[in-house]
């Protein structure tokens, strides 16, 4: 339901109307109007603000004491100026004679006087302080003291403060305000009290003045000096009892929204402490404040249950007794308005009533005015006076006048003004009824229709031309139509009808009804696992009218879901999902389908079972040496908490340790406690979901008594990688496991012949002790003991034999040499050496065995590599020769240089002999990568990284494909032609079925053979028609053009034709030429064009029976240069030396571009077959770069291509690609390389050979 437009609004609405119609006249109506008080400064400019509405515009008149004022008298003329226009009073240069009572009056003749409120001018001042002379007060410290200010008059009432007056001027404080609080204080008469005075209320000689500021005047006025000097008593201030020095009316009377303000002060020392009670009742604690430190107390707007009997209370700790003082405060007030009249604008023949109701204590008396003029008692019969109301009866024309009413009591005054306007009017439309209402079947409607008029115009609606009367049709009090339970039978026209006795006008609308919104799917409640997908469908139909506006918004507990997070979906198709679920996710779920006129609604809840929400309430009770920690359940989550997990954290660190697990579902755990630590708590619950987030830790915080540690370090050894050392380590013990201050080591070597050393570490320190020894790995008698300021770890540590640091070994083999009885390989070699002594003075420490050491012949610092023999490797020592044997895997394809050492656990001994090794080539590795580009119906674009693993000279690589039916593969099918460009890494496997799926290989090859293979699942797309790329045109000269095309490899499920065509033809014409086909490039030169003319491009996608052609695009050549004249013999020579300069210069530019054109060449080749390596070096990383490995090539511990491995995201291209290139036209295979990359660039393709219009391939990137 619409509200009802104001009686406020509705005379606004009628008076822009009456200015609009200009004849309609208005009384006054004072707007703007002085306040009660106005202060002047002698001589200073003032004005009295007076203006009125009304129309026409009315005249100004002023009063002054009651007395018209004749602004063109002697009196005031060249002093006082009323405004051109309105009546504002000027007065040029205000004197004590201007002072007085002033009152507005604004006249509009025949239509009455509007007056406004009166106001007092008076003269704004302030007096001097009478004395100058300073005080000089000795009390004793401890006494009372007062500081009499009498303060100088003032208009307006000027502030009293007291200040502190520097004797140095100088200073930036010069004067400061003296701090008030509970013993320092001023009366509200200006005087200033000290409870007790103190030797610090000497500042330093300074004296203590009075102020008084005047706001209004700026003016700040000071006097009433004083000087305190405190006499200070042997033994320290005497204590005095609690008296009371000063307070405030006790009989107040406090005006309603006014302040009430009370006061006591005190003396006595100890300081006194000031309370307040409230004897009949509740002081209002909102609306009080209690300044001073307590010595006053203040209420805020006061009401009138606040008064009563209140009572200040004094007391310090000398004298039990305390010192009160009652108040009793009465609350008045000034009058308001009950109920404030009002201008009012009738019609003839109606009835008005005003209503002066005003409220206050006492009671105000309410006087009526008319015009100005006093009202008691009316003599016309039409007009009643009763009860503060005025009623007109049967208005006519001449009853329009300006009333006012004043309310007054004791305490103030009100002042209302008022007209009446009686007007004859017309019927007018303050809002029309819509052209076009729409509204859903079964709903409610308003038609909306407000009209004004004098008299008040009733108000009638129609329905083709039928006055309207039913019980769901009703005419609200505004005029407004209201029709409860709307169906499509109240389609139509409606009219607004208003009429009173001087005219009728109507308003027509028309009103359509609209089939309800209706949801026909929706969602269901669901339980879903954490971190899976939930899916809510919600599908609404409406009005065919309204469709387009239908929406449909989800709402998650009643609050508009958040479409920008990244774990909600709503789908085209309005379907909600929600993936990555958590427990907040868990709640209503609300589906809105609105179209703007109505809605449905339908929920669903979703319940989302993960771990639990954190315990609640966790509590914790302290043993000496145990804690029993509590806690309550947390939301399961739709799954049964199974157990908790109890987590501590100590002062050691900041990482939360387990403590424990309940056994069931328990709400109470005990552990134990480790001595000297701070132990804080929480608790995880865990379901069949998981283990859900800790609750807060416990407030209480368990401490225990330090004591022994517990046990001694474990796992205590010995290093012996460093010379000359003993090396002792041990496992570090956790600082919650020292139990005490001055944890620390204590290590204890022995050896036979030395003397028992002993060492301490302290506990923060890494648990190592290193000792210089000069000894190589020799034993001796190791333990570790812990403890603390409280003694030693009971019971005795573990004793070890430990071993001083090793040495290099220092025999080298003898005799090493390939092993003739074993063929060298391109995967191993076999070795053979003669043995070193094993003895503890020639190995240096334990014998490991040996090490053989390779490295790419002539680069051993950047490319040494080691083997390592251990002892139980080596071969069996041949009884004739007691040599090792070792075979090993080496590098194939590379020259390599060997030397083998002995070794002991840190150290290598000399090297043996070096002797050359050249390995034989070998297969290579499997390729780096390898993906399908694009999928088509009948072919896959491949791409792959060359092996890292080489092992020789590539020269191609091989493909083969099987179809791959449920588990089983069909036999293995190769490509006729295969690969035998090392460099290529593209290819376009072609003559597939569609809609199958296909386990496609790739081997590298080398001289040696195919090497590893790597395969790739991926299947071929149904049939379908290509799309055209984005391509571009760009002009290669004045009879050549290049056209490239872009195909997006991230995007999924497009279909990518086999290859391309250029069609072309000049513009005009109807015959068009085509290039030959591109397969792996996506550019092409189109050349032997004509100079200046326009042609007309497209691009055709092809594949197999299908093909699809982009728009014809326009582009004209560059017309030809201008000819060369001939020189004429007067210039020849001149001319001849010019041309030999531009001749040089044309042959530097040709050179230039000739170098271009190569460079282009190069890149284009490169960009075209190695765009997988240039990616990788974009990377940073270079797969053809030689970092010195052996043969060019990385080790690879990947393993081979798998069903599942990347096919490039699901990037289709549905078209049938069992294409062959004759089908485009006379192709000469021999124009495409063995990748299936097409050679050179070609022009018109009409039945000539393709070889005569064959154009460099590199010229689209020199485009």
């Amino acid at each position: 339901m619409l509200p009802r437009i104001s009686n406020s609004v509705l005379s606004f609405l009628l008076l822009v109307f009456i200015q609009v119609n200009s004849s309609y006249k208005v009384p006054p109506s004072i707007t703007e109007q002085p306040e009660e008080f106005t202060y002047i400064q002698k001589e200073q400019k003032l004005e009295l603000p007076c203006m009125a509405s009304g129309n026409p515009q009315p005249k100004y008149t002023w009063y002054k004491n009651g007395v018209k004022m004749d602004l063109n008298s002697t009196q005031y003329k060249g002093k006082v100026v009323q405004r051109l226009g309105i009546g504002t009073l000027e007065f040029l240069k205000p004197t004590v004679d201007d002072f007085g009572e002033y009152q507005c009056f604004a006249e509009t003749k025949g239509l009455g006087i509007s007056v406004s409120n009166k106001t007092q001018l008076l003269l704004a001042e302030l007096g001097a302080f009478q004395q100058t002379k300073a005080v000089i007060k000795k009390p004793l410290t401890g006494q009372s003291l007062k500081l009499q200010c009498i303060p100088p008059k003032g208009t307006p009432t000027p502030t009293i403060n007291w200040n502190i007056l520097s004797q140095s001027h100088s200073s930036s404080d010069a004067m400061r305000p003296v701090k008030f609080d509970n013993r320092v204080s001023m009366d509200y008469n200006g005087n200033l009290y000290f409870a007790n005075v103190k030797e610090e209320d000497y500042q330093d000689g300074n004296k203590y003045v009075c102020s008084a500021y005047s706001r209004f005047l700026r003016i700040l006025s000071q006097g009433f000096d004083h000087i305190i000097k405190p006499e200070v008593v042997t033994g320290g201030a005497t204590n005095e009892p609690v008296s009371l020095m000063w307070h405030s009316e006790t009989d107040i009377k406090v005006l309603k929204g006014d302040d009430l303000k009370m006061k006591c002060i005190f003396a006595g020392n100890p300081t006194p402490n000031v309370t307040w009670l409230r004897l009949n009742g509740k002081i209002p604690a909102r609306r009080t404040v209690k300044g001073d430190s307590g010595l006053e107390l203040r209420i805020k707007r006061v009401q009138y249950e606040d008064a009563g009997e209140y009572e200040c209370v004094g007391k310090n700790k000398i004298l039990e007794r305390q010192q009160t003082k009652r108040f009793t405060v009465k609350v008045e007030s000034r009058p308001y308005w009950d109920e404030e009249p009002v201008d009012v604008t009738k019609g003839v023949e109606e009835n008005v009533t005003f209503s002066c109701k005003a409220l206050g204590r006492p009671e105000p008396k309410v006087n009526w005015f008319i015009n100005g003029e006093p009202f008691e008692k009316p003599a016309d019969t039409s007009v009643v006076f009763k009860d503060n109301t005025l009623t007109y009866y049967n208005l006519t024309k001449k009853d329009s006048k300006v009333i006012q009413c004043n309310a007054s009591n004791s305490n103030g005054h009100i002042w209302a003004d008022f007209y009446l306007n009686v007007l004859v009017i017309p019927p007018f439309f303050v809002k029309k009824v819509p052209e076009f209402t729409k509204v859903a079947k079964d709903s409610v409607v308003t038609l909306i229709c407000e009209a004004d008029g004098k008299p008040t115009p009733v108000i009638s609606w129609f329905r083709r031309d039928q006055l309207i009367k039913s019980k769901r049709h009703e005419i609200l009090p505004s005029g407004h139509l209201r029709i409860s339970d709307v169906q499509p039978t109240d389609s139509g026209e409606y009219t607004c009808r208003a009429r009173n006795r001087f005219g009728t006008n109507s308003s027509t609308g028309e009103l359509a009804v609209r089939t309800k919104t209706m949801i026909v799917e929706a969602p269901e409640d669901m339980v879903v696992i954490a971190g899976k997908i939930a899916l809510f469908t919600c599908h609404a139909t409406t009005d065919s009218f309204e469709f387009k506006n239908l929406e449909i918004n989800w709402y998650k507990d009643g609050v508009l879901i958040d479409l920008d997070n990244p774990n909600i979906k709503k789908e085209p198709n309005n379907n909600l999902i929600i993936s990555n679920l958590s427990n907040k996710d868990s709640g209503n779920y609300t589906c809105v389908a609105s179209n703007g006129l109505d809605n449905d609604t339908k929920s669903a809840e979703l319940k989302v079972k993960g771990p639990p929400d954190p315990p609640t309430d966790v509590d914790v009770t302290c043993h000496s040496d145990r804690a029993t920690i509590f806690w309550k359940e947390g939301k399961n989550n739709f799954s049964p908490i199974q157990q908790y997990i109890v987590e501590f954290k100590t002062s050691f660190d900041s990482v939360w340790h387990e403590a424990g697990r309940t056994d069931f579902k328990v709400e109470e755990w005990e552990t134990e406690l480790s001595p000297w630590s701070n132990y804080t708590f929480r608790v995880r619950g865990v379901n069949n979901q998981g283990t859900g987030a800790p609750s807060e830790p416990a407030s209480t915080i368990c401490t225990t008594s330090p004591a022994v540690p517990d046990s001694h370090p474990v796992n205590v050894r010995t290093l012996s990688s460093k010379k000359k050392y003993l090396v002792i380590v041990w496992n570090k013990m956790s600082p919650l496991n020292f139990n005490g201050p001055g944890f620390r080591y204590e290590v204890t070597v022995e050896k036979e012949g030395i003397k028992t050393l002993k060492y301490d570490v302290d506990g923060s320190e890494p648990a190592r002790k290193e000792i210089h020894t000069k000894t190589v790995y020799e034993p001796y008698t190791i333990s570790v003991r812990a403890r603390n300021d409280l003694g030693y770890a009971l019971g005795e540590p573990n004793e070890i034999i430990g071993y001083s640091g090793e040495d290099t070994p220092t025999e080298a083999p003898t005799g090493f040499e390939l092993n003739p009885d074993h063929k060298l390989t391109a995967k191993s070699a076999s070795f053979r050496w003669n043995p070193v002594s094993t003895t503890p003075d020639k190995i240096k420490g334990v014998f490991k065995g040996y090490r053989i050491l390779f490295w790419k012949r002539g680069h051993k610092e950047t490319s040494l590599k080691k083997i390592d023999i251990q002892k139980d490797e080596t071969g069996r020592r041949r009884r004739s020769t007691k040599k090792i044997e070792a075979t090993v895997n080496l590098p194939a394809f590379s020259e390599l240089s060997l030397s083998v050492v002995a070794r002991n656990t840190y150290y290598e001994g000399p090297e043996s002999n070096v002797i050359d090794v050249n390995t034989p080539e070998g297969v290579p590795g499997r390729v780096r990568s390898f993906t399908a580009l694009i999928r088509g119906s009948g072919h896959f674009h491949l791409k792959w990284e060359p092996p890292e693993k080489k092992n020789g000279i590539l020269i191609g690589y091989d493909i083969g494909f099987q179809k791959i039916n449920g588990l089983k593969l069909s036999p293995m099918k190769y490509e006729s032609e295969q690969i035998r460009d090392p460099t290529s890494t593209q290819h376009m496997l072609r003559g597939l079925d569609h809609s199958t799926n296909y386990r496609v290989h790739i081997w590298p090859v080398t001289r040696a053979g195919r090497g590893e293979g790597y395969f790739i699942d991926v299947w071929t797309t149904d049939a379908g028609m290509p799309i055209v790329p984005n391509w571009d045109i760009i002009a290669m000269g004045n009879n050549s053009l290049n056209v490239t095309w872009e195909i997006d490899y991230n995007k999924t499920n497009q279909h990518v034709a086999l290859m391309h065509v250029v069609e072309y033809r000049k513009l005009g014409e109807s015959d068009s030429q085509k290039t030959p086909p591109q397969i792996i490039n996506r550019w092409q030169n189109v050349s032997n064009l004509s100079a200046g003319i326009t042609y007309e491009i497209r691009v055709v996608a092809k594949s197999g029976n299908y093909q699809a052609a982009s728009n014809w695009k326009k582009v004209t050549l560059p017309s030809l240069p201008p000819p060369v004249h001939t020189i004429s013999k007067g210039t020849a020579t001149q001319d001849l030396t010019s041309a030999t300069w531009f001749i040089a210069m044309m042959v530097a530019i040709a050179l230039l571009i000739l170098i271009l054109i190569i460079v282009c060449i190069a890149k284009r080749n490169r960009e075209a077959k190695y765009d997988v390596q240039e990616e990788e070096r974009l990377r940073g990383h270079d797969p053809y770069g030689n970092d010195d490995h052996f043969n060019d090539s990385k080790n690879d511990e990947n393993g081979v291509g798998k069903p599942g491995a990347l096919v490039n995201g699901d990037k289709t291209s549905g078209v049938s690609d069992s294409d062959s290139l004759g089908d485009y036209g006379d192709v000469d295979p021999s124009k495409f390389n063995e990748d299936g990359s097409f050679i050179g660039q070609y022009g018109p393709s009409d039945k000539k050979d393709v070889s005569e219009t064959a154009a460099p391939s590199a010229m689209s990137t020199f485009v």
